[in-house]
């Protein structure tokens, strides 16, 4: 079917258009655990695929370089533990080895203020004189990428490349990666970001951002489940399904229960 949205597209409304037309769906990084749960109760299960090892491999295709000794990961939170642990997995397949790495705390308050700790006098020096991979599952604002570079600025960094695994591009995103400390921002393409379609070109011929085509990723885990192959027995695909380890995502672990369970009896 046909589906208009004004400006932000709400998974919610369209699973609520195409709900028994589809029994099961793929998205790119899990949603908010109210979302799948959502869709679980209409009969739409969402399995959470992260195209982190699409957007390594990109990097590595177009001759990113990256080593122990002059390059540090930054994660912007210390409670993304499942992305963490993927990303320095992926790096240490493609290019060999681990990078060191540095996490931030992250303190959300409940008038929408972010705060984010100083990094330990060792982190401090782990990164000083580095440049910096700060990787997240998305870029909205940029506000915690921007805010975040500013301050391994201040621990003398050399440079900051952002790296998120897709891209809304709303409010102000331009001014907080528009930093001379910020030397490039990469995202996944898997959506058009809503973003000022003109400010979102410009900076892309200019360099300063880079989506990385996320296509061919996409078509592979498509053609998988037309055909009817479960997603746990595709290597391509079952290695990029986010298995959290906590409680934080139950509703996408049942939502791959329920997935599993039906591609095993051929629904």
């Amino acid at each position: 079917p046909s589906i208009e949205m004004e400006n932000v597209v709400m998974l919610q409304e369209v699973l609520k258009h195409i709900r028994g037309l589809v029994t099961r769906g793929y998205v790119v990084q899990a949603h908010s655990p109210k979302t799948h749960e959502y869709a679980a109760e209409i009969g739409i299960p969402l399995v959470p695929l992260t195209p982190c090892r699409e957007v390594l491999a990109y990097l590595k295709r177009i001759g990113v370089h990256m080593d122990s000794e002059n390059h540090r990961i930054a994660c912007p939170d210390k409670g993304e533990e499942l992305m963490d642990s993927i990303i320095r997995d992926e790096i240490e397949q493609l290019w060999g080895f681990q990078i060191p790495k540095v996490r931030f705390d992250k303190t959300r308050h409940l008038d929408g203020r972010v705060e984010f700790a100083r990094l330990s006098p060792e982190d401090q020096k782990l990164v000083e004189g580095k440049v910096v991979w700060m990787f997240d599952d998305v870029g909205s604002t940029f506000q915690t990428g921007g805010r975040i570079s500013r301050i391994l600025m201040e621990h003398g960094v050399r440079g900051v490349n952002m790296v998120c695994m897709y891209a809304d591009l709303v409010d102000d995103w331009k001014e907080y990666i528009d930093h001379p400390v910020i030397w490039n921002v990469f995202y996944g393409n898997s959506q058009v970001p809503f973003g000022d379609e003109t400010t979102v070109k410009t900076c892309i011929r200019t360099g300063k951002i880079t989506p990385v085509p996320l296509g061919g990723f996409i078509e592979r885990v498509v053609a998988a489940d037309a055909v009817g192959l479960n997603p746990f027995d595709h290597p391509d695909i079952s290695r990029a399904i986010l298995m959290p380890k906590d409680g934080h995502q139950a509703r996408a672990v049942s939502d791959l229960d329920f997935v599993r369970q039906s591609r095993m009896s051929g629904f």
